[in-house]
């Protein structure tokens, strides 16, 4: 919170007011909009709200410090500038339909408690996670090279491979359990996140994810979330985390992007437009990126196609072929239990939306598929956008016309 801020780092009582004063008429212009008035302030944005003119220098300043802080431990607890972390996850019908998205900020929520957990036996149980996410990761990679080395260099190799490199970069990671992570920023000898590079994340066990919500990552804290019971000789768990894998991968090119701004300004800007997109409030509809998210699941499809040698796509493409969610279940190498069953049949409905109109491998994502998606997300009470790195964020469409320019206020 900004008024926070203002009382912990801004130094001298008239100075301090005065931050405060910004920080209250901003934290009501960011408010969820009640009238027809606060509607037009909210989308002012904070250069017009009240005060910000008047102290812009401390109100710089102030912004500056949440910025750098917003996702610190200050103070033995989690410093919410936003009221609750922007995260993208599985939750296609995976573990029980997403009838009601108050799941993600139930995620949110419970990812705040599990951080401020900062026993030895949180960092074991999130130490052991990451053991099993990497053997799992490197033993499937292993298994499928000889399929991968007979795909011709280019795009749609290095996508469908970036989640594996992604977890071998990561291996070296000093601060990859968050726990650890956490540890360390209370203690504030240092702060862990200066040491790493952009395509560093932290993983953190969970002992029990929201129904409907399967595994998750959190841009704004870059953070793999998983359940303690991950288990990486689950083709279907392998899966799940691969999925969650490759939009780390999207948010370290995101991260690029941002850094490589041509200006401090304009990387500020784009950095602010991310994060206001990622966080949501409670009782917030929460946001997607449809071509992300599409994109996610369309390398999800084409490795699990793979992992079938080649059966799943030949399902959706042949007519006299059929399949049943069992029968999957065993050409993929995973048992019937009734996650497992409930996590095919959802992939096999993903799937049945992807192959029949093309593939990655052809260079583009299908537009019927993403349009298959955004219905999906959208009758679940998701707003829809679209993130194009190094341009914006803008309103999901499914015309194909020059983007204005667009923020998320």
């Amino acid at each position: 919170m900004l008024r926070e801020i203002a009382d912990w780092f801004v130094d001298g009582e008239s100075r301090r007011a005065a931050a405060r004063e910004t920080a209250t008429a901003f934290e009501r212009a960011s408010a969820p909009p009640t009238t027809k008035r606060s509607r037009k302030l909210r989308h002012k944005g904070l250069e017009e709200a009240p005060g910000f003119r008047q102290h812009q220098a401390i109100a710089e300043e102030l912004i500056d410090l949440a910025r750098r802080h917003a996702i610190q431990r200050i103070g033995g607890g989690i410093l919410a500038l936003v009221a609750a972390t922007g995260v993208s996850s599985l939750i296609l019908g995976r573990e029980g339909e997403l009838d009601d998205p108050t799941a993600q900020y139930a995620l949110n929520v419970e990812t705040q408690r599990a951080m401020e957990d900062l026993s030895p036996a949180s960092e074991a149980l999130t130490g052991t996670l990451i053991k099993r996410v990497e053997s799992g990761m490197s033993e499937l990679w292993r298994k499928l090279q000889p399929q991968i080395e007979s795909l011709p260099a280019g795009s749609f190799r290095d996508n469908l491979e970036s989640p594996f490199k992604l977890v071998q970069v990561n291996s070296k990671n000093p601060y990859k359990n968050r726990i650890t992570m956490e540890r360390a920023l209370q203690a504030g000898d240092e702060d862990p996140r200066t040491l790493q590079n952009l395509n560093w994340f932290s993983y953190l066990a969970m002992n029990k994810l929201p129904t409907g919500i399967a595994a998750s990552f959190s841009s704004l804290e870059r953070t793999l979330i998983l359940s303690k019971d991950f288990d990486p000789t689950n083709p279907i768990h392998l899966l799940l985390a691969y999925h969650e894998l490759f939009h780390a991968a999207q948010d370290a090119n995101q991260r690029q992007h941002i850094n490589a701004a041509p200006t401090d300004a304009a990387g500020k800007h784009m950095f602010e437009e991310y994060v206001r997109f990622a966080r949501v409030r409670q009782g917030e509809r929460p946001r997607l990126a449809v071509n992300l998210e599409a994109t996610a699941y369309a390398y999800e499809m084409e490795l699990m196609d793979m992992m079938m040698d080649g059966k799943l796509r030949r399902l959706f493409q042949e007519p006299n072929l059929s399949m049943t969610v069992g029968q999957g279940l065993k050409w993929l190498g995973a048992d019937a239990s009734q996650g497992n069953l409930n996590n095919m049949g959802s992939m096999l409905e993903i799937a049945s939306n992807y192959f029949p109109y093309g593939g990655m491998d052809s260079g583009r994502l299908p537009a019927k598929f993403m349009n298959a998606l955004a219905e999906y997300f959208q009758s679940n009470g998701y707003q829809l956008f679209e993130i194009v790195p190094g341009r914006g964020i803008y309103p999901y469409t499914t015309e194909r016309t020059e983007r204005p320019e667009y923020l998320i206020y």
